[in-house]
This record gives C-alpha cells, sequence and structure tokens, in this order.
C-alpha cells in the first residue's frame, strides 16, 4: 500500500492552509506592526530611556523610537499595542 501526498502552496498567500498526506497543516506567519502611541508625560530623555527600557524588558526584539519634543512613541513589535501601552503605563507614564 502506497501513501498518497499531495502539497498545495500558494506564493500569494504563505499563510493559506495547505494539506499533506490529507492532514492540514497551518503556516502562521507573524509581521511587526508599527505602533505610535502619545505619550503626554514625557519630558526629557530619562522618560525616553525609562518607556524604551519597560517596552524592550516585554519585547526584547521590539524596535523602539521616542519623540521627546513630539511626545510620540513609535514601536515595531510583534506584541499587541494594549501590551505596548501597558508596559508604557507600568513605567509611570501615561498614553492617550
Amino acid at each position: 500500500m502506497t501513501a498518497s501526498y499531495s502539497l498545495h502552496t500558494c506564493s500569494l498567500f504563505p499563510s493559506a492552509p495547505r494539506y499533506t498526506n490529507e492532514k492540514f497543516v497551518t503556516t502562521q506567519i507573524i509581521f511587526n506592526m508599527a505602533i505610535q502611541l502619545k505619550v503626554p508625560s514625557i519630558v526629557c530623555g530619562g522618560c525616553a530611556d525609562t518607556i524604551t527600557k519597560a517596552i524592550k524588558t516585554h519585547e526584547s526584539e521590539a524596535d523602539v523610537q521616542v519623540d521627546v519634543e513630539q511626545k510620540i512613541v513609535t514601536v515595531e513589535t510583534k506584541a499587541s499595542e494594549e501590551s505596548i501601552k501597558q508596559a508604557i503605563v507600568s513605567a509611570g507614564h501615561t498614553v492617550e
């Protein structure tokens, strides 16, 4: 008895379900999201460092940029926006 294998892939939708040997396999691709948050409590570079450290503690691979003058934090991460907000709040800052 020989097994029948079939594999379907799509270059446009690589995360689409595919099957092999009649079993479904899903491939999950996770992209970084760019999250931009207004943090009115930023007043100096020390605040920027504190926020950056808090986010990096939660998501070590995140790319964090803090614009002190505009009071904007931009984060490229796989983490959710809510978890990034929580990290900033836990560091003692407010998020609008």
